[in-house]
């Protein structure tokens, strides 16, 4: 797609309220590391073990290609090497690429204020279990917080959970919040229940639902973060 990343929000905000169906998935730092079969403990204290099952999962999932998933990657001014990464990995054209930071850094706000107004409400699913008030949550869909690192003896049977309740939903807009595992999840559920559109939100909602966040520069007007807009075509 052409445009910075303020223009892409606009873009897909937009198809929303069109009501089409698609599919976002941003693999950004800590899926970059599973990719590469690097163990690590992330900002949110999930932990991949190197050789783990969540590294096949996460390649084949954005390897694929189907006609409305759009995959959100960090531009090449932000981080060149994950950017390189990324791009030889996908096999979608680049009118389906989109960027890693759609929902975070100067889009935040707007984003969380048209989740706000969005009057057909959205389902989430989220480890966080906090009362939320002021976003139209028509239901939320509880995982473990640390289902990564259970990952290798449990994806199957949470895989199954979840694709049982999707299920149950049509038109429906849903977000997750569910760090590396909505990468893999998303695709599958846009193949199996298509009439939806599935929107890998990260941690844009931790502070609504979990009560706390580990990135609190979104909160800071004066943060370069929320000032960055993220262009492909900046070198």
């Amino acid at each position: 797609m052409n445009g910075n990343s303020v223009v892409h929000l606009e873009y897909f905000l937009q198809m929303i309220l069109d009501g089409k169906h698609f599919g976002i998935i941003r693999p950004s730092d800590g899926e970059y590391h599973v990719i590469n079969n690097t163990s690590l403990t992330n900002i949110d204290n999930w932990t991949f073990t190197s050789g783990g099952r969540l590294h096949k999962d996460l390649r084949e999932a954005v390897k694929i290609n189907l006609s409305n998933l759009y995959i959100g990657i960090p531009c090449n001014h932000c981080n060149r090497s994950m950017y390189s990464i990324y791009s030889s990995l996908l096999n979608i054209p680049k009118e389906r690429t989109t960027y890693a930071n759609l929902f975070c850094n100067i889009n935040w706000r707007p984003f969380i204020s048209f989740l706000k107004s969005y009057t057909p409400g959205f389902y989430l699913v989220t480890c966080g279990q906090t009362q939320v008030n002021e976003f139209p949550i028509l239901e939320r869909y509880l995982i473990d917080e640390f289902l990564v690192n259970k990952w290798d003896s449990l994806g199957d049977q949470e895989t199954m959970r979840l694709q049982n309740w999707v299920s149950t939903k049509k038109n429906a807009l849903i977000l997750f919040g569910a760090g590396p595992l909505a990468k893999v999840w998303i695709p599958k559920l846009m193949e199996a229940y298509p009439e939806n559109t599935y929107l890998d939100i990260g941690s844009v909602l931790d502070k609504f639902v979990k009560g706390s966040t580990n990135r609190h520069y979104a909160f800071d007007d004066n943060n370069g973060f929320t000032r960055t807009i993220c262009d492909f075509s900046i070198e």
